[in-house]
């Protein structure tokens, strides 16, 4: 089974392995960036904890204004980054995130 983000509708899949990783990567470098008290911070702490197999993570939610867009998309990068240098994922791994951050990403600007 397979879990994924979420935008306007549009779902980028993945492992339930990798959208973890993902999650625990998005809610360090939140906390980096925006603060650890932050809403932002807070949603991606939640998702983690009360995530299950075939989770979708429905990011429609942080993308509130122009600013919030511009926060999330810093976020998303700084994490992206951080997994391609983390060793935390396979060879397979890095292939999915090099296919899906950039489909993420796009999402994310357009929506």
């Amino acid at each position: 089974m397979s879990a994924g983000f979420e935008v306007a509708g549009e779902v980028v899949w993945g492992t339930n392995g990798a959208i973890e990783a993902y999650l625990d990567c998005l809610a360090d470098a939140s906390a980096a960036l925006v603060g650890a008290e932050d809403r932002m911070t807070t949603f991606f702490r939640d998702e983690r904890a009360m995530f299950n197999m075939g989770a979708i993570v429905r990011l429609d939610a942080l993308l509130g204004s122009a600013d919030a867009k511009t926060r999330l998309l810093a976020v998303f990068d700084l994490a992206t980054t951080r997994l391609q240098t983390s060793g935390i994922f396979s060879d397979y791994g890095l292939q999915w995130l090099d296919a899906s951050a950039p489909q993420l990403r796009t999402l994310i600007t357009n929506a």
